[in-house]
């Protein structure tokens, strides 16, 4: 099984997946991230920590010990996780089994029941739909700094930040990021630095102006790679004429347009426009175009591609 997140279970009773933020407490006491409200458990007993390329454990002086795959760890000797590891706390029974150790991601988790129906968004995820790919209502996206945000319909961008409560499909949750001190690599990152190698956009708009279809362009493939038209397409072409057509008069603007704009000019509500951003940044990542998530790039009230307009060509179907 192949999560994304690196994640436990317990062995022994049932419950769901755990996943793990950049550092998890394990005890007895209730301010600990995972519980074991059991006597042979001590108040601080273990921790699990990301150390920037893989997962440790820790035992922290506890009473009956902690047990990696059968043997008995040292105070404060850091073990590296595997998948399949089995660990046990304090008790014969109290074990839990490690699922996956990909990084650690973005965790949206209830305040007052945390370890039940959390948001779980990997690491290697440049954009998610929430509550599904079938009705992207909110996408959480991951900017190019390495922020999140969530986008809602229209004009309705929050920033994500460790610690902040916020409400998405009207339910409350806390924000836990990834401890960015400790990333090794940045999984969005051009593979190449070689502007050559970044990929260009040649976009055939039909001559109805309803629909688009692109074609992507990048020096390491062995041929381009084309999506077929589509609606959402014709508002990446939109978007692309109108950062070429700023571009080419000096525009301050740098490609931003009002959000109310667009929606009057391509006559969509707020909520279809939402939508039709994901679809863009679905389709061209199935194209394997790295960080399609900025193609499209929106902040409060604002939308435009994120593309440099020279890597942009417009054509009119004929």
């Amino acid at each position: 099984m192949v999560l994304g997140l690196g994640c436990l279970q317990r062995k022994h009773g049932g419950g769901g997946l755990l996943f793990l933020r950049s550092y998890m407490s394990i005890g007895r006491w209730e301010g600990s991230h995972i519980v074991i409200p059991r006597s042979g458990v001590s108040q601080q007993h273990a921790s699990i920590q990301w150390v920037g390329s893989h997962w440790i454990l820790r035992d922290l002086g506890s009473r009956n010990g902690t047990v990696h795959n059968g043997a008995r760890l040292e105070i404060a000797e850091p073990r590296t996780l595997a998948p399949g590891d089995e660990l046990a706390f304090g008790e014969r029974d109290e074990v839990w089994r490690v699922v996956d150790v990909d990084p650690p991601g973005l965790l949206l988790v209830q305040p007052e029941s945390p370890h039940e129906d959390a948001i779980h968004i990997a690491a290697s995820e440049a954009f998610f739909p929430l509550p599904s790919r079938d009705d992207p209502r909110i996408t959480i996206v991951r900017n190019a700094d390495g922020t999140w945000c969530a986008e809602g319909a229209g004009d309705d961008v929050v920033q994500l930040a460790t610690g902040a409560v916020v409400s998405i499909l009207d339910r409350r949750y806390e924000v836990v990021l990834p401890d960015r001190t400790v990333e090794t690599s940045d999984p969005h990152a051009p593979i190449v630095d070689d502007d050559a190698e970044l990929p260009r956009f040649e976009i055939e708009v039909a001559s109805d102006e309803e629909t688009a279809a692109v074609t992507v362009f990048v020096g390491g493939w062995d041929q381009p790679r084309r999506a077929k038209e589509s609606v959402p397409l014709y508002l990446f072409a939109y978007l692309a004429r109108c950062r070429r057509e700023h571009a080419a008069v000096g525009s301050s603007t740098d490609g931003w347009l009002e959000i109310e704009a667009v929606c009057r000019a391509l006559g969509l509500t707020r909520e279809q426009l939402g939508v039709q951003v994901f679809r863009v940044r679905e389709t061209l990542r199935e194209l394997d175009v790295q960080d399609a998530a900025s193609v499209i790039e929106r902040r409060k009230g604002w939308i435009r591609t994120g593309l440099d307009p020279a890597r942009l060509k417009l054509l009119r179907s004929t």
